[in-house]
């Protein structure tokens, strides 16, 4: 599957249609399958050739950026911890979206089609699911599951396990999950034929008290409940169609707590990182000497191992590519943007782990394509908002402070034990 960007595809095409529309049929014929093929390799050309897996390290090349088994490799390789986890399905773009619109039916008879032609893989993953140990979760090579997300960043009591671990079952006589749009979408966006399905342990992550409000999530928010039910309010209908895209979704999920965990996400553009941000907008940062020191410590950590990613990435001669990369706005913005240039996030989780400073180690959780602009694409900006490009470091919303500025936080801080709880207010 590949992610086409249609508006240049048609663009393409029309431009071929006025340029050669005098010829001959013949000859027109051949012409425009000629240019067809030519603007294809040039958009999309690249995700044909990725190489996967091990022959990243290998042989270098084009891979593709939205995957994150190539990521977990390329962090194996630097020597960064990440999330325990082990592959135990392998699924198509193709089939998932399938079974989303066969069972989704519930008609018998489109679903017995549909597992006769997918049945085996689709058995397989259903299986797989089944035999998740205790404290396994579902992740998608592409994403997580948007439920999962949802009930997160509505605020959790706690840092156990999740009683939703990245999955639905429903009837129909036997067990058969249920896919969110979000991980359908990025299946079919990411450029491969086939995607693993991982399970992955669940580590107990810091957390700290937060406002739910904060949130950019697909969860139901409170404040949109409230404007959608005042006829005073201006933005009333706009947010009534959030509130029931959200319930459509995900129900009335509800806190069960104000915590949140500790993460961060790093930006990289052009081979260097430029941006660490604060993930959960919930929370803010900083807020205090003791933590201020604790937060800056950890942003110049995680921008420590994303760098030494990118060390191996350059090494090995590997190039993090997605089709939309491609789109020639993107050249024309600011200095211009090389598609074949080092381009990725990666996010990396607090880990309680009071045998080292600050009672955390910092885990790789996953990683991706990058946050892009003009036009819009990739992962969400965080803590640095909708406003500007990541650059610095984002305690919280509206609180970015510059490297130099971090570094000299860190400098003038101590390095010592946590000597209250992580879940601290």
């Amino acid at each position: 599957m590949f992610s086409l960007p249609q508006t240049l595809v048609n663009r393409s095409i029309r431009a071929l249609r006025d340029r050669l529309g005098n010829l001959p049929e013949a000859e027109f014929r051949t012409e425009f399958e000629r240019g067809m093929e030519a603007g294809w390799q040039d958009l999309m050309g690249k995700a044909e050739r990725y190489v996967q897996g091990q022959h990243i390290l290998e042989k270098g090349g084009h891979f593709s950026s939205a995957s994150c088994g190539n990521w977990f490799l390329i962090a194996d390789a630097a020597g960064v911890e990440r999330i325990p986890g082990r592959v135990v399905a392998v699924i198509s773009p193709v089939m998932m979206l399938a079974a989303d619109a066969a069972l989704g039916s519930g008609d018998d008879v489109k679903i017995e089609d549909f597992l006769k032609n997918y049945g085996d893989q689709f058995n397989a993953f259903v299986n797989a699911i089944q035999g998740l140990g205790e404290n396994e979760m579902i992740r998608y090579d592409t994403a997580a599951d948007g439920r999962l997300k949802a009930e997160i960043a509505l605020g959790r009591s706690d840092g156990t396990i999740p009683e939703f671990r990245g999955y639905r079952l429903a009837g129909h006589g036997f067990k058969l999950p249920e896919f969110d749009e979000r991980i359908l979408r990025t299946l079919l966006e990411n450029p491969e034929d086939s995607s693993p399905v991982w399970a992955r342990e669940w580590l107990t992550p810091r957390m700290r008290t937060g406002d739910r409000s904060n949130a950019f999530s697909y969860s139901l928010n409170v404040a949109d409940v409230a404007r959608a039910s005042d006829p005073l309010n201006g933005d009333a209908a706009e947010a009534a169609i959030r509130v029931e895209e959200s319930r459509a979704e995900f129900g009335d999920l509800a806190s069960n707590g104000n915590l949140f965990p500790c993460e961060w996400r790093v930006f990289v553009k052009g081979g260097e990182v430029v941006g660490v941000g604060n993930y959960y907008t919930q929370v803010s940062r900083a807020r205090d000497s003791r933590d201020e020191i604790d937060a800056a410590a950890a942003a110049l950590e995680v921008k420590a191992l994303a760098e030494s990613m990118i060390e191996v990435i350059r090494e090995r001669g590997a190039i993090p590519h997605h089709p939309q990369y491609e789109n020639p706005a993107r050249r024309n913005f600011g200095k211009g943007f090389d598609p074949d240039g080092l381009h990725f996030s990666v996010d990396f989780m607090e880990v309680e782990d009071l045998r080292v400073p600050f009672g955390r180690r910092l885990v790789l959780v996953d990683a991706g394509v990058a946050h892009l602009r003009a036009p819009a694409f990739g992962v969400h900006p965080v803590s640095f908002g909708a406003e500007r490009d990541p650059e610095g470091v984002a305690f919280g919303l509206g609180d970015v402070r510059s490297f130099e500025v971090v570094e000299e936080i860190v400098s003038r801080g101590v390095f010592s034990q946590p000597d209250t709880p992580s879940m601290e207010t």
